[in-house]
């Protein structure tokens, strides 16, 4: 587990939020002016699988959903210019409420000065159809397979 937090003296501002959906990965990067955080799912779909990624706001309610194969238009203007203050992976609590109907997930919990949000990378098949994540940020690097 690696918690990024940034320097209160350092203005670390959201610039902008992007959808990723191509060949190969399925998620979002929101550039900061300091570093690209990038949160995907793989996106090479084999048959009839579910996977994707969701956005859900501080109080748990879902803003965006985007599964394999489907182009989005997100908005995420509501967080462009905001002070990112932590990223982590998300707590106990988060996982329980968001996780009620998928089988494997990873979620990570980014607050800012005005707003805290949870981004879910799912695969609800994962014991037929596996799917790779990788979530990065700050220096920390991890990846794994919902399998």
């Amino acid at each position: 587990m690696s918690c990024y937090k940034n320097d209160p003296d350092t203005d670390e501002v959201i610039i902008s939020m992007e959808i990723i959906d191509d060949f190969e990965d399925l998620g979002v990067v929101i550039e900061t002016s300091l570093q690209n955080i990038r949160l995907t799912i793989d996106n090479i779909a084999q048959c009839c699988e579910d996977y994707g990624f969701e956005i859900y706001d501080k109080v748990l309610k879902l803003e965006k959903k985007c599964r394999g194969g489907k182009n989005f238009e997100c908005c995420f203007l509501k967080h462009v210019g905001s002070k990112i203050i932590a990223i982590n992976w998300a707590s106990d609590e988060v996982c329980k409420k968001v996780t009620w109907k998928t089988t494997e997930c990873a979620i990570v919990t980014v607050e800012t000065d005005n707003d805290t949000f949870h981004v879910c990378l799912y695969n609800e098949r994962s014991e037929f159809y596996p799917h790779s994540y990788s979530v990065n940020w700050g220096d920390f690097r991890d990846s794994d397979t919902f399998e």
